[in-house]
């Protein structure tokens, strides 16, 4: 018997030294606070799938809200007005008001500081285009898309982006060089549009070797609404619809009758329920209008219509695909799927 508690006493051993043998080869949990204890950013957008809206590449400004709740004075809180220098690094200014951009007065560095490596903060980042947001950022703002999306520039002038707030614990949460990581997501919604152009069109004079399609308009989308600045939905207070131009992205040519041609556009749109209900039409007997694709070739306008209401969710792209013939439209397929990388699932259409 004391020959068997000797064997247990030492396995115990033997299993104690192991035990503390893998404690001490732990690494220590990496400490990437900054020595300074200055607020860097390194931010990243959602990559979209498709060609045209912002990116991590074409990203140059802009605004964030960085909270400390636990310090009441608010010594640690900050709004700043984030931009990218020519080195490639973010800086943090004091955000303009319209009197300081028009007289032309330089833009004031705003260094950010951490309370300390232990209490967490909470921080909320957009960027809109073209606006001048000050320090009453969190109060509504008119934000709208560009009608005229013909052009690259335009779309990205369109392409609002969101952060909605999380908290950012700077002893766990940071980058291996002590940064705060910013992910930006895309707040409204893209169309893209595919036209399956008949075979009947290879056979008219100069066939399809270039886009045939003189003009694209999507009509009954409101284009304007106000936004209580970092809040994930939109008021109820929309602008009339416009129709959008959208921006084509490519073209391949059909061949006899054997290829339909094929021509691909964007456009981003305010996220929405067409027909919108809330939209201000200018008068209250004029109903709100169905969504609605036109397509121009030869002087000849052909359309379709979308005839019961659709969902048009923020950070999400919906992928509508038509068949053109020389006398009518019909629908191919419609789907919908995040904006950035991910699975795809069907829409519900009539």
């Amino acid at each position: 018997m004391k020959f068997i508690q000797s064997i247990i006493s030492m396995a115990a051993a033997a299993l104690l030294v192991t035990a503390c043998n893998k404690n001490e080869n732990l690494a220590p949990q990496a400490d990437n606070f900054p020595a300074d204890g200055v607020i860097r950013v390194a931010t990243q957008v959602n990559q979209p799938q498709t060609r045209a809206g912002m990116t991590s590449d074409n990203l140059t400004d802009f605004f964030m809200h960085v909270e400390n709740p636990v310090e009441m004075t608010g010594k640690y809180t900050y709004f700043v007005k984030m931009k990218k220098e020519a080195n490639a690094s973010w800086m943090s200014y004091n955000p303009q008001d319209d009197s300081a951009i028009s007289q032309g007065l330089p833009v004031s560095e705003k260094v950010m500081l951490w309370q300390n490596k232990v209490n967490s903060v909470n921080v909320t980042a957009f960027r809109i285009p073209n606006n001048v947001v000050d320090s009453n950022w969190a109060s509504e703002h008119r934000i709208g898309v560009e009608t005229d999306q013909t052009v690259k520039a335009n779309m990205e002038k369109s392409d609002i982006l969101l952060m909605i707030k999380k908290s950012v614990n700077p002893s766990t949460d940071l980058t291996v060089d002590g940064k705060m990581r910013i992910q930006l997501d895309h707040f409204l919604t893209k169309l893209n549009l595919t036209f399956k152009l008949g075979t009947e069109f290879n056979l008219l004079p100069g066939g399809t070797a270039s886009n045939i399609i003189e003009e694209v308009r999507i009509g009954g989308s409101s284009t304007g609404v106000m936004w209580k600045l970092g809040e994930p939905s939109l008021t109820i207070n929309f602008s009339k619809p416009e129709d959008i131009l959208p921006l084509s992205t490519s073209y391949t040519a059909g061949e006899a009758d054997s290829k339909m041609a094929e021509a691909k556009y964007e456009c981003i749109l305010i996220p929405q329920t067409v027909p919108n209900m809330y939209a201000n039409t200018g008068d209250p007997m004029t109903p709100p209008s169905n969504l609605i694709i036109k397509i121009k070739i030869g002087g000849k306008t052909y359309a379709w219509e979308h005839k019961s209401n659709i969902l048009f969710a923020n950070n999400s792209q919906y992928n509508l695909t038509l068949n053109v013939g020389k006398d009518a439209v019909t629908l191919s397929g419609f789907t919908v799927q995040p904006w950035g990388d991910g699975g795809s699932h069907d829409v519900e259409t009539e």
